[in-house]
């Protein structure tokens, strides 16, 4: 990879982390408010429809954003990819309409979760907020794969202010309580259409809808779908095993403990969202393999020390961003923050299978992690209550990542050097699970020699850092 090719990346990453990491970190710090206002029991609900609304959206996606990246770089023409463009705008936008008939049903949803349908307005919201992220994400995407993040980075940046002003509002002063998150949500939703619309500089053309181009996505996207489902499976199905044993406080304690990890989430989706590009574009390369393993060990290193701190000191981080109603949660901030470390791992190391256009070998491995996922959280969460759901995730993503792992190998082989990542995951996870509930002293003492030890494993990311930021200093001057 050329040296403006590593820039260009790294720009590009830096650019979505650090405006997702400034804008979210203030949504971040206003834990405090949101746990004042809503009861774990509130939050419970507000957190279920929310999981009900994330498996409806991506099925009926289709796989199409998936499809994008994968259509978009196979020809280099400006004519080619607005009809990538336009074949997936003009399809979502058909199955868009699904939402809004299912808002018609609400009240039926409402009972189906909660046994009442007292909630049956706010299912009706939620699901009308699908419809409208599904009109705006083939924007998102196509700013992305056009690498223009700081467009991409100032539309997050004004919907992510716009939703904390609206969750203030709603929450503080005009105090309506479960319907304030998704409400939110849903004006949010409406601003980045809006915003997409005018700023990103592509308008939908119906003439540049190919018809035979749809089929040949759908037939890439479509065996996508069970996929989907696997997917929101493992990562979403024991809010309702835990709804079901535990009650809405416990899926309320959950949803705070799942908030920090976006946290880390933020910086993988920054890295990733940038990689797709990247990836897509060099996969053709003779250096590609070996650029690739350098960045995956970068995210590696540097997910890993975010998810080490943060894991360490659950306890003080959350006694300090929430109400004592809340407290518990710190017991599942560990597995949660290690389960989005593993979860970038798998995506980076699956692109292999996009690359191949084999998206069946990532059901196989999606679809094995959620049945161990249900499973486990059956057989635990009866016994263990809610800290079962937190680790049951953390294996099912263990075992997902290794599977994934060994089928994209097999399709196009990198030098990951893998036994130095499970390493390192393994030493820094044992380490906070022993000692998170000693004195502060020892766990800085602890997190500080733990640090040394990582940084001396991964001194080649170092490095490669000190490299890239001397190349930026050089070329600005």
């Amino acid at each position: 990879m050329t040296i403006n090719k590593q820039i260009q990346f790294v720009k590009g990453s830096a650019i979505l982390v650090l405006s997702n990491l400034i804008i979210k970190g203030v949504n971040f710090f206003l834990l405090p408010l949101y746990t004042k206002y809503l009861t774990p029991e509130i939050l419970g609900v507000s957190d279920t429809i929310s999981t009900f609304t994330s498996m409806v959206f991506p099925i009926l996606v289709m796989g199409l954003d998936s499809a994008f990246s994968a259509f978009y770089f196979d020809k280099k023409s400006p004519i080619y990819q607005h009809k990538v463009f336009n074949t997936v705008w003009w399809t979502l936008l058909f199955v868009s309409s699904i939402p809004i008939i299912m808002a018609i049903a609400s009240k039926y949803i409402s009972i189906l979760l909660f046994g009442t349908g007292e909630y049956t307005l706010l299912i009706g919201i939620a699901l009308v907020s699908v419809s409208m992220n599904i009109w705006y994400l083939p924007f998102a995407i196509y700013v992305r794969v056009e690498n223009r993040m700081l467009l991409f980075s100032v539309v997050n940046f004004i919907s992510s202010l716009s939703m904390i002003m609206l969750n203030i509002t709603f929450l503080s002063l005009l105090k309506i309580g479960v319907y304030s998150l998704i409400l939110s949500a849903t004006i949010v939703n409406m601003i980045q259409v809006i915003l997409y619309l005018k700023l990103s500089g592509i308008k939908p053309k119906i003439s540049n809808y190919d018809r035979n181009l749809s089929k040949q996505m759908l037939k890439y996207s479509l065996p996508l779908i069970p996929n989907v489902v696997a997917t929101w499976i493992l990562n979403m199905s024991d809010r309702y095993i835990v709804l079901y044993f535990c009650g809405e406080g416990d899926v309320g304690l959950y949803g705070i403990a799942a908030r920090f990890g976006t946290m880390v989430s933020l910086v993988a989706n920054g890295v990733y969202m940038a990689y797709t590009t990247y990836a897509f574009d060099k996969k053709n390369d003779s250096d590609a393999p070996k650029q690739y393993a350098r960045i995956l060990n970068a995210f590696t290193f540097t997910v890993l020390i975010i998810c080490f701190t943060g894991s360490l000191f659950s306890k003080e981080i959350i006694s300090i961003m929430t109400e004592k109603s809340y407290i518990n949660s710190y017991l599942l901030l560990c597995p949660i923050l290690f389960s989005q470390l593993l979860y970038g791992i798998n995506t980076i190391v699956g692109y292999a299978m996009g690359f191949a256009k084999k998206t069946k070998y990532i059901f196989i491995a999606t679809t094995v992690g959620a049945v161990i996922n249900i499973a486990l959280n059956f057989m635990l969460i009866p016994r263990f209550g809610v800290i079962a759901a937190a680790y049951t995730t953390l294996i099912s993503f263990a075992i997902m990542t290794i599977i994934t792992y060994i089928f994209a190998q097999k399709l196009y082989f990198v030098e990951y050097k893998i036994y130095r990542i499970i390493i390192s995951i393994l030493i820094t996870l044992c380490v906070t699970i022993i000692i998170t509930e000693l004195s502060f002293v020892i766990k800085i003492t602890v997190w500080i020699i733990v640090c040394v030890l990582m940084i001396m494993m991964y001194k080649q990311v170092i490095s490669d850092y000190l490299k890239i930021l001397k190349s930026i200093i050089l070329k600005r001057k």
